[in-house]
């Protein structure tokens, strides 16, 4: 198994960043990816979107705004925040 401690270690990974409509997101290969929820929120913490986990790899179609925005990887207990630019 793997402890909480080696997971909060185990970076993920986005680009490009500015994106021009679609984002990949590349998870540590120990997590279980079903278990991943990804929230896009504007600078005034509201949320947009929201994409179940599905592959260690995806792209996540923006379709948003010109803009700053949070993305939040978020699994079991770990939490991560991400800036993200959307520049057309």
């Amino acid at each position: 198994t793997t402890s909480l401690r080696e997971v909060d270690l185990q970076k993920v990974s986005i680009w490009p960043n500015p994106t021009t409509g679609q984002l990949w997101v590349e998870l540590p290969g120990a997590w279980d990816v079903g278990a991943v929820q990804l929230v896009l929120y504007n600078t005034l913490g509201e949320q947009i979107r929201s994409w179940e986990g599905q592959e260690v790899q995806q792209a996540l179609d923006m379709a948003s705004p010109n803009g700053a925005y949070w993305l939040m990887i978020q699994y079991r207990d770990y939490r991560q925040m991400q800036k993200v630019i959307i520049a057309e």
